[in-house]
Order: structure tokens, then C-alpha cells, then sequence
């Protein structure tokens, strides 16, 4: 019967050993979890701050081209485009009117924002806003065959009254 208790006893050893290495094993698991979590925060750190390097050397090289275009028009014939400038506001705008440019941005035509009290838009939206609602060229209006024979007869030597053209209106 000794026997038999020392095994017990052995096994519950062995199995109060096997528990202890289970929670150093979900302990290092855990730890490893959360430098799992550390490293996604630092990688998406790393993406944010990426995109914006990426934007900063798009805008510089959209200045550089700019620089570039102005170099070649001082080149060829000492003429400097002007710049346009960066934002629009409701006193500076290139609709030329205030009432249009903050009736616009209320309709969503344009992305808007405010500073303060002023509503400001980027000129480049509103920009492309207004070419965008470039229409065709209408068709002349068909010539008035009336106007045509007055014309005929005034060119003829003819004397004739005035022209009566709220006639029929009243």
C-alpha cells in the first residue's frame, strides 16, 4: 500500500509540475500577445507617418514642376504665371462672388470647411468645379423671317413705321 501512495503522490507531482510549466506557457503566450499588439501599434505608426512622407514629397513635387514651368515661361518669353492662391473664402474666390461661392458649398458641389466664422474651400476644387459645369455652345437662334423682310424692304428704299414688338402682348 506504500507502494501505491508513494505513486499517487509521484503522479500528483508530476502533475502540479505540468500545471506550473501550463501557466508559464500561457504567461509567455500572453507576454507575446501583447508585444504582438505592441508591434501592429508601431507598424501602423510607421504606415501613418509613411502616408504623410508620401504626401509631403507629392506636394514638393508639385512645387517642383511649378518652379520648373515658371523657370521654361522666364526662358521663353520673361512671362511669370500667376499663382493662384491655395483656399478660397467667400471675399476671394473664383466665382467673384461671394453669395454663389457660400451657396455652392452649402449644396456640396465643393468639399468646404470652416476657420472661424469663414467658410474656406481649396481654389483647385472650386476650380474644377466650374469647368465641370461647362456646357456645348447653344445653337444660334433661328433668324426671324419678319425681321428679314423688314430688312428687304427698308434696304429696297421703303419707309415703314417703327416695329411694334410687344405686338400680340397685353
Amino acid at each position: 500500500m506504500k507502494a501505491a501512495v508513494d505513486v499517487v503522490a509521484l503522479l500528483r507531482a508530476q502533475a502540479d509540475a505540468l500545471s506550473m510549466q501550463a501557466r508559464t506557457l500561457r504567461a509567455q503566450a500572453d507576454a507575446l500577445d501583447v508585444q504582438a499588439r505592441t508591434l501592429r501599434a508601431q507598424a501602423d505608426a510607421l504606415d501613418v507617418q509613411a502616408r504623410t512622407l508620401r504626401a509631403q514629397a507629392d506636394a514638393l513635387d508639385v512645387q517642383a514642376r511649378t518652379l520648373r514651368a515658371q523657370a521654361d515661361a522666364l526662358e521663353a518669353g520673361g512671362v511669370i504665371a500667376q499663382r493662384t492662391p491655395r483656399y478660397a473664402t467667400s471675399k476671394a474666390n473664383p466665382l467673384g462672388s461671394a453669395r454663389a461661392f457660400l451657396e455652392a458649398g452649402r449644396r456640396k458641389n465643393f468639399p468646404t470647411f470652416k476657420r472661424g466664422r469663414e467658410v474656406w474651400a481649396f481654389w483647385t476644387d472650386v476650380e474644377t468645379w466650374i469647368e465641370s459645369r461647362k456646357t456645348a455652345p447653344r445653337e444660334s437662334k433661328p433668324v426671324d423671317e419678319a425681321d428679314d423682310d423688314r430688312a428687304l424692304l427698308i434696304s429696297a428704299g421703303l419707309q415703314l413705321p417703327p416695329a411694334k414688338r410687344c405686338a400680340g402682348r397685353r
